[in-house]
């Protein structure tokens, strides 16, 4: 039986790089360069660079570099080339724009509307009753599934809710994809960092999608009781799989994925860390006493 399950982890993750990279093949036949990068990258991030257990490939000024950290060079590259570049933006777009409608546009709004919705709200309702629970059962897993809980739902309303739709969105105000597909086509559409004025309602920039999976930095971290590596991997992998679909869907372009990265993962960061620090000095304040 141990050798089974020792044998199926390695398998199940040749399966998943070769899937990838048959995405991979396919994305790069669409010229989008940037798209390319990144998506190559998760997978060197996620399983090539766990299957080599992070082994040293060479040092650079003293440090040494394994998988893990060219999976992150490649992902910056992709986020440095789709800001810097302005058509890397709606390259990306394009590589799924096929016969008049982009290609994942159903497959998108199903996973939008009836997947990621719904486990906010399951979310939001779990944590209303775990916390209460967690205060009378004082059992070690239960306060760390109600502080990951909890997280959840303070990330959601704080960063995703207020921050993202309350007032960037309505800042940026960038029309989607989808919604200008012959200005995209003509390379005539507003770059990221143009306040817009095209769209007063339901506004393409920051992807609220994205922002929910990058804003979850701190679910990670109190799960992970504050490690930084697993979580990073785990809020990177969920950000831009939600971010992907909504891109193949055309509902948000490349930068509008990358800008929440931008300010989701800083801000739920922060909340962790206030959050550490609080406990820390009350604990070291009962100690005293």
């Amino acid at each position: 039986m141990r050798k089974a399950v020792e044998l199926t982890l390695p398998l199940s993750a040749l399966v998943l790089i070769g899937l990838s990279f048959i995405l991979l093949t396919f994305i790069w036949s669409t010229g989008a360069l940037a798209l390319n990068f990144a998506i190559f990258g998760l997978i060197t991030l996620c399983f090539i660079a766990p299957l080599s257990n992070n082994e040293r490939l060479l040092n650079f000024w003293g440090q040494p570099i394994n998988f893990r950290h060219v999976g992150l060079l490649l992902i910056g590259v992709a986020m440095l080339m789709v800001l810097l570049w302005p058509r890397a933006d709606s390259d990306v777009s394009l590589a799924f724009y096929r016969n008049g409608d982009f290609v994942l546009a159903d497959f998108a709004r199903f996973v939008s509307h009836r997947i990621a919705r719904p486990s906010v709200y399951i979310g939001f309702l779990v944590t209303l009753a775990a916390l209460p629970v967690s205060f009378f059962y004082r059992e070690t897993w239960l306060r760390r599934l109600a502080t990951t809980l909890a997280f959840f739902s303070l990330t959601q309303i704080l960063l995703n809710l207020a921050v993202v739709h309350g007032i960037l969105k309505p800042f940026f105000a960038r029309s989607r994809p989808r919604h200008i597909p012959d200005e995209l086509l003509a390379g005539n559409f507003e770059h990221w960092w143009v306040i817009g004025t095209e769209c007063f309602k339901n506004c393409s920039m920051p992807s609220g999608e994205a922002s929910a999976g990058f804003a979850c930095y701190a679910v990670a971290l109190a799960w992970n009781k504050g490690k930084v590596a697993p979580s990073l991997r785990f809020t990177l992998i969920l950000g831009f799989a939600l971010g992907f679909l909504r891109i193949g869907g055309g509902a948000h372009f490349t930068s509008d994925v990358v800008m929440s990265a931008v300010f989701m993962l800083p801000l739920s960061y922060a909340l962790w860390f206030a959050y550490d620090r609080a406990l820390r000095r009350l604990n070291r304040g009962s100690k005293e006493v």
